[in-house]
């Protein structure tokens, strides 16, 4: 957690493939719309206090590092070593004339390894600056964003149905004739595989939530993908009922 005498905080994301093809120009937090996007937009519109203390800045392969505001064309451009290498001057220069002298309580930077390739060469950090670098899987990176944006695992809703008990061994569900035998474990790690594939549609909330490892999911989407069934052929109280079968608890928002 930070602290309260310094609660200032940077966020670096990487650009998303997934991004809005408007033609006029946008924002670069409005432009890209991938995974980590929609988690850090649910923050920023969840915790407005909080979003006063957070810098964010984005490592673009068109435009290298900038801030989240700065305004963006549509563009389709990968980042590639070649690429990451070239931009590693202006990132540098940017590290070092916007991010180094705020002092920020933590820095976290979330990006693919091409992406990472960019911030070699960067000068040391303070020891009073807590770097994170988070690495791994699409959807450990997506988890570990989310509990560092919200600072903490979010607690229960008071409104959330009963607990259920995480299941060591398999149970079998069913869902409009289509059934399920796995565990809770293995639950969690099938949906945090697919998270990165949704497109964001994992994150398509209304009324309730379930939590993959921190990350807060649709549920209806999480039972389409166990039970390989449209959403369109089953409500929300049933999707609600399978994943509490499985292990799973669901939260009202």
């Amino acid at each position: 957690m930070v602290t309260a005498l310094n609660k200032s905080r940077c966020l670096i994301l990487s650009c998303s493939q997934r991004k809005s093809t408007l033609s006029q120009p946008l924002s670069a937090i409005d432009r890209y719309a991938g995974p980590s996007y929609q988690v850090l937009n649910k923050f920023l519109r969840e915790q407005p206090h909080e979003s006063n203390n957070l810098d964010i800045y984005i490592l673009s392969a068109r435009y290298g590092l900038i801030r989240s505001q700065t305004p963006t064309h549509y563009y389709d451009q990968k980042m590639t070593s070649a690429n990451a290498a070239v931009l590693r001057r202006q990132v540098l220069h940017t590290f070092e004339q916007q991010i180094l002298p705020k002092k920020y309580a933590e820095i976290f930077v979330s990006m693919g390894k091409t992406y990472l390739l960019a911030l070699d060469d960067l000068p040391t950090i303070n020891e009073h600056i807590k770097l994170i670098i988070s690495q791994g899987s699409s959807g450990k990176k997506l988890t570990e964003l989310r509990n560092w944006l919200w600072g903490c695992t979010p607690a229960a809703s008071q409104n959330s149905i009963p607990l259920a008990t995480p299941n060591l061994d398999k149970q079998t569900a069913v869902l409009r004739g289509h059934s399920v035998t796995i565990t809770t474990a293995a639950v969690l790690s099938l949906l945090q595989d697919k998270i990165e594939a949704s497109n964001g549609l994992a994150f398509h909330i209304q009324s309730w939530y379930v939590e993959v490892n921190g990350a807060r999911i649709s549920p209806k989407w999480a039972a389409q993908v166990l039970f390989n069934l449209p959403v369109s052929e089953f409500s929300a109280d049933e999707a609600r009922r399978v994943l509490r079968r499985l292990g799973l608890n669901c939260y009202q928002i």
